[in-house]
């Protein structure tokens, strides 16, 4: 039996038919059939090789998209990145700048400020000199002033009457003044009737001799000191105090030295020529005292 050629039509290219399905009884018709069948069937897997392709390339697209959006907010974010790079960079460069002219003022404030404490040690040694002059002056000026304090004197007096009342008081410690020797006498105003006489003198030694005697005639009679008797048998009976007349600083310098000789046992503490002296025992140095700070000198060393 001879069969006829397949149609052209039903020949399909690139994928041979399963020629195990034709017998050798098979008709033309049913041949076609089994080509119709294999066609069939190659055509429904290409279509789903399609949709996956389609949706390979759906989703390459989504994630390029995606990808796309993310560099690109990555690119922007670098931008501001640079931005605030360049901004602190300009900033950094203010601030040095900002830093060197401080630094710059700095150093001139510095300068100024060594020359301003230069000046002013120098203003303050001079001051102190100046102030060491002024203390001599005015010490030069009370050098031959006594004060007799504790004495009792009428109101207003003149100065006849006190010099009346004082001219005793030199008898009793042996020492001979005139009215001749005085050059001044005056006293401090008070509400107290114990006042306070200053009695200036024409000679620095009469007024040494005059406080030596005071001293030794109060130093031989322990018990019956100078006082007011000496006066009158009328007036109340009171001790006598004769010394040098010192400057304000000298007194507040000398009432110091009082507590300090106390509190530290030193056993003589005087004043000589408007200067204030303290000796520890009979046969140590005595030191002259200039100001407070050496207290705390001579603390150290006891």
């Amino acid at each position: 039996m001879i069969r006829s050629p397949a149609n052209k039509q039903d020949i399909t290219y690139g994928s041979a038919p399963d020629l195990s399905e034709v017998k050798e009884d098979d008709s033309p018709d049913n041949i076609n059939n089994i080509f119709r069948s294999n066609k069939r069937r190659r055509c429904e897997c290409s279509g789903s090789e399609e949709s996956t392709l389609d949706s390979f390339i759906k989703s390459l697209t989504i994630w390029k998209k995606d990808t796309d959006t993310m560099l690109s907010n990555i690119q922007e974010s670098m931008n501001v990145i640079k931005k605030q790079n360049d901004e602190l960079l300009t900033s950094n460069s203010e601030i040095e700048k900002s830093i060197e002219f401080l630094s710059i003022k700095y150093d001139e404030i510095h300068n100024q400020l060594m020359c301003f404490q230069t000046k002013t040690k120098e203003n303050e040694e001079r001051f102190l000199r100046m102030e060491e002059k002024t203390e001599e002056l005015e010490r030069n000026s009370r050098s031959s002033t006594l004060e007799i304090r504790n004495i009792p004197i009428p109101k207003n007096p003149s100065q006849a009457d006190l010099v009346q009342i004082v001219t005793p008081i030199f008898k009793t410690i042996c020492v001979e003044v005139t009215h001749s020797d005085i050059f001044d006498i005056r006293h401090f105003s008070s509400k107290s009737e114990n006042k306070t006489v200053l009695v200036t003198l024409n000679s620095v030694i009469l007024k040494n001799s005059i406080i030596r005697s005071y001293r030794e005639y109060n130093k031989t009679n322990p018990t019956n000191r100078l006082n007011t008797s000496v006066i009158g048998s009328e007036v109340p009976h009171q001790q006598i105090f004769i010394a040098e007349n010192l400057t304000p600083r000298a007194r507040r310098l000398f009432h110091r030295a009082r507590e300090f000789a106390k509190q530290e046992n030193y056993k003589y503490c005087w004043t000589a020529h408007g200067k204030i002296l303290l000796r520890k025992q009979d046969n140590d140095r005595f030191i002259v005292l200039s100001s407070e700070s050496q207290f705390n000198e001579l603390q150290s060393k006891n």
